[in-house]
């Protein structure tokens, strides 16, 4: 497993709900707090190694969660800060622990 502090993240996915008007609305939704380590990728992008067209910021280590399936489609929440999932690995096959390879979203500062 991971050395270094644990640190407490919200999985948030991406889905559809319908507003009062009936119309579909799409939001991202919190699906459950994960706790793990974060940890930049060594260097200033790292390519993820027999994938070259994905490259990661950080990762994030943690225990198999039961019951649950980290996709390409959510991301991470941690404070005020938001991770994109760009890739979801079991590196020994035992379904032990999974590491997250995650990028770092920017976010727009709002016009004033």
């Amino acid at each position: 497993m991971a050395f270094g502090p644990k640190v407490t993240v919200t999985l948030e996915r991406y889905t559809e709900t319908l507003t009062s008007t009936n119309s579909p609305s799409f939001v991202w939704r919190p699906v459950r707090t994960l706790r793990g380590t974060l940890q930049t990728v060594r260097g200033d992008r790292g390519p993820l190694f027999n994938r070259m067209a994905i490259t990661a910021d950080y990762q994030f280590m943690l225990d198999k969660p039961a019951g649950l399936t980290i996709t390409e489609k959510d991301r991470l929440r941690y404070g005020t800060r938001y991770f994109t999932v760009k890739l979801s690995e079991d590196p020994m096959g035992r379904q032990r622990y999974t590491i997250l390879y995650l990028e770092s979203e920017k976010r727009e500062q709002a016009e004033s």
